[in-house]
This record gives structure tokens, sequence and C-alpha cells, in this order.
């Protein structure tokens, strides 16, 4: 049965993804140093001193700017929160002028200052600033507070340590000094921390230079935190593709199955990917096994890639080993096809591969019948024997949900004129929903209609109303006269009464057999 609606491309990160912005960009939200409040990069002297007076509480600095020891106790009246109401911009830019002056004072002021605070710190916003600008301006001193400092004092704290590290990477040449800074105190840290800092660095060089971000990521064993970053270096590549900025990854051929699907499942990759090369979508997915855990990306990828490549997306699903799986993406891409693209849908479909195309033809018309049922049904008069009544089913399934009336009407008609076999889960499921919307007109239909057809389709009615109203439906039952239908309908009652209330259920078993 037809079940399904086109759905738009997954837009969301998953949670994984968040959580690794948050740990390896954890000061990217502070990134706009230079912007803040619309203010120059750089504080001029004079312009600095009138902030370091009114804001700071300071002077001490501000009369001899090339104290180093008046800068220390600045550092430390900031980040102990007594500045008289400094702002956080105006601390940035404290810090960001001891950077380009001074770098060296951080490391002389976190020595003196901070081992025996470090824990209680952690979490505080101001250190966190001061952390930020320490390790963009002194990598290396940086660095080795990191590796040096008792594991007592850096407990739980330098995995965020390490992402500050390559929170600054800015070209190709910090790409490659950051790799030899880690490569240097790699004896000192973890292979947790090191895959840390292999995914902060990835993560600040995927826009600059994603190649090498693909690389470092390499390094790390598969894990679930590089999938999605992985997914996110992939996308830059095919940004850069796309922008003619650089030639499309060369190794792409080469990608192992995760890596494949680690591209295809992120954001818009795969229409990326398809804008770039109709065929790259289908090569990459030809690298991956379908499973349950991954069926929602051949369904994403192919939803596009048929409405680019009808032949291509068909005869690639045909080649798929068959399986219930298999099934359900054909059923939504059909879907997808018929919703987006209605116009000569017929000839859209001709070339299907024989073993898929009535439940392609079932799905493309339940997409069409969403929007122009009787655009389908005149669709439907091209076709004949079990393709017409595969394409009926599909337009009339697609259709119920939206008017059941209309669908009711249209299923008597054919059944009336019997041109065509409609298979009885059509009968079942469009008295479902006319029993779910208006159930005494569902019920007065189905009984109307003859044998099988009636009694399936007066299942469904049961169905429909015991969902929406089970008392009225008692109520409508003890109204009425014997019949096949009414006993199809009280066998449906008693199935839903027989493990809830089975006191009830015996009341309904005993008034069927008065009824017979």
């Amino acid at each position: 049965m037809i079940n399904q609606l086109p759905s738009s491309r997954r837009t969301n990160l998953n949670l994984i993804l968040l959580y690794i912005l948050f740990l390896v960009a954890s000061c990217e939200k502070e990134e706009s140093i230079k912007n803040e409040n619309a203010e120059s990069d750089s504080v001029s002297g004079a312009d600095f001193d009138t902030i370091g007076k009114h804001s700071y509480g300071v002077s001490s600095w501000i009369e001899r700017e090339d104290d180093a020891n008046s800068k220390l106790d600045a550092i430390g009246v900031l980040i102990s929160g007594d500045g008289e109401g400094a702002t956080i911009g105006q601390m940035r830019r404290f810090f960001d002028r001891i950077g380009q002056e001074d770098p060296s004072l951080f490391k002389e002021w976190y020595v003196q200052n901070i081992p025996t605070d470090q824990l209680k710190l952690r979490h505080d916003m101001k250190y966190r600033i001061f952390l930020q600008y320490f390790a963009r301006y002194d990598r290396d001193g940086f660095m080795e507070m990191i590796v040096t400092s008792p594991a007592s004092e850096m407990a739980a704290f330098r995995g965020d340590a390490l992402s500050m590290v390559f929170s600054f990477i800015k070209n190709d040449s910090d790409i490659v000094k950051a790799k030899n800074l880690l490569l240097k105190n790699i004896s000192e840290l973890s292979d947790k921390e090191i895959g840390i800092a292999r995914l902060g660095l990835a993560r600040s060089a995927a826009a600059i230079d994603p190649e090498a971000a693909l690389e470092i990521l390499r390094e790390e064993p598969a894990n679930q935190f590089i999938d999605p970053l992985q997914g996110l270096v992939f996308s830059e590549i095919l940004k850069n593709a796309k922008s003619g900025k650089t030639p499309l990854l060369e190794s792409l051929d080469d990608l192992t199955e995760r890596e494949s699907l680690n591209l295809l499942s992120f954001q818009d990759n795969a229409q990326l990917l398809a804008e770039l090369d109709v065929s790259l979508s289908e090569k990459l997915l030809r690298n991956v096994v379908l499973t349950t855990n991954n069926v929602q990306v051949f369904e994403d990828v192919l939803r596009d890639l048929v409405l680019r490549d009808v032949n291509r997306t068909f005869d690639f699903l045909s080649d798929l080993p068959s399986s219930k799986i298999r099934n359900e993406i054909i059923n939504s891409v059909s879907v997808s096809l018929g919703f987006n693209d209605a116009s000569n849908v017929l000839s859209l479909v001709e070339n299907v591969p024989e073993d898929i195309n009535e439940s392609v033809l079932r799905g493309v018309a339940f997409g069409q019948a969403r929007k122009d049922l009787e655009g389908a049904l005149q669709v439907s008069n091209e076709l004949t024997g079990r393709k017409r009544q595969a394409f009926l089913e599909g337009a009339l399934l697609g259709h119920s949900e939206l008017d059941p009336q209309r669908t009711a009407e249209v299923l008597g008609k054919l059944v009336e004129k019997d041109e065509v076999a409609i298979g009885v889960e059509v009968f079942t499921d469009v008295g479902r929903v006319y029993g779910q919307r208006s159930p005494v007109e569902a019920a007065a239909w189905a009984m109307k209609l003859n044998g099988a057809n009636g009694l399936e389709a007066m299942s469904g009615v049961a169905k429909g109303w015991i969902d929406e109203d089970i008392t009225g439906f008692a109520n409508w039952l003890e109204s009425q006269e014997k019949s096949p239908a009414i006993n199809v309908a009280v066998e449906q009652l008693v199935l839903e009464l027989e493990s809830s209330d089975p006191q009830s259920a015996n009341y309904w078993r005993v008034f069927l057999e008065r009824k017979r």
C-alpha cells in the first residue's frame, strides 16, 4: 500500500554534529571579534585610553602602557569581573591589543594565576574569552600549558582547550603550523584528546582547504563524531567545485562506503553533487549497501535524482536486491516523481524495467492524484490490463486522504462498469478514511457495493469509525438490520474490544450470533 508523501530534504543537523560544533568550535560564536558593536578592528591608543579609564578601572596600566605588570593586573581585573562595567566587546578588544603587542603576557598571567582555579573557571565566560585569545595569539604557549598542567588541574578540560587551539585557522600556512604543533605534542595526549584536536583542526580547515581537512579526518578511526564533520568537509569540496574554485576531488571514486554515506547524507550534498554531474550520486550510492539504517539517505538522494534522470534512477532501483525496503524506496521515489512532474508522466516511465514497472506506475499515480485526480484518471485511460489497474489503484489511494467521498464515488463507478479489477486493499483503505470523516455516509456507500468489495469496504469503514468514535459506532450497529456487511462491522468491533474490554467484546459476540 502506498502511504508516503514526497518530503523535503532534511535540512537539519543531527545532534552529534551539534555536539561537535560546540566541542571543536566553542569559540566560534566569539569569532566576530573585529566587528563587535560596529567598531574598528583595533583600537587606537587614544580611544583605548578612554575605554580603559571609564570602563576598566586600570588607570595604572593606562598611564604606563609599557608596564607589563599593569597589563597583567588589568587581565586579572577583567576576568574577576571587577572591571567597572566593561562590556564583553571591550574585553575582546583589550585582549586583542595585548595579543598584537605582547602575546607572551597571556601565558605569564596563566602561569601566575590559573592552575589552582582551572576547574572552577572552566565555564566562566570571561575566562573562556581570555583562553580564546591566548590560543589565538600564542598557540605554542597555550599548547604547552595544556600538555604540562597536572592531570588533576586539567581534568575534563583538555578537550575544550584543545578545540580552542585550532579555532583560528585562517589559511593553508596555519593548517600546516597547527598540524606540526599537534605532532610535536602528540606523545603527551591521549587518543581521545588527539581525536578532539584533529576534529577541531578539520572543522576550522574545512572552508579553507577541504581536501586537507579530509586527509586530517582520515587519520582518525571512523566514529560517530567524524561522520557529520566529514559530511561538512565534503560540502565545502562540492561548493568549491560548483563555484569553479577547485576541481572536484579526484579521489571521489575511491571513497569508502562510510565516506560515501557521509557525503550523501549531509544537508544538500547530494543535490550539489547531482548539479555537478548527475551520474555521481548514483555512483556513490552503488558504494553503499542498502540497510534499514540508511534507507532514508537512499530515498532522499533518489527523490532528487529522479527529477533529473528518470531512467538512471529506476535502472539503479531495479539493480538493487529485491526486498521490502527496496519496495519502500521505489514507492517513495515514484510518488515524488508523480507529485512534482505530472506532465507526460507515462513517457517518463515508459522505459522503467519490467520487474518494477507496476510499482512505479502505482507510485506515480499516487503522487499525481495528490494534486490532480481527474488528470490521473485520464492518464489511466491510456493504459490497459495490469498496468491500468496499478495506476488506478495508486490514484485512488493517493486521493483518498484528500477527498474520500469523491474517491469512493469514482471507485463505485469503476466497479459498476466492471472495466478493471481493483485490489481489495483499495476498498479497505478508502473505506477507512471515509469512515473517519463521514462514517454514516461511508457505511451507506459500503453497503451498496456488491460481494467481496462491499465487505472489504465495510471492514475499512468500521476501522475508521472505531478510531474516531467507538461509542457512536456501537450505537449505530444496534439499530442495523442483519446483513453480511453488518456482520463484518461487528467482527471489527469485537477485535477492537477483546483485549481492552473482554466483557463488552463478549456482548458483541452474542449480538453477532443473533444477527446471523
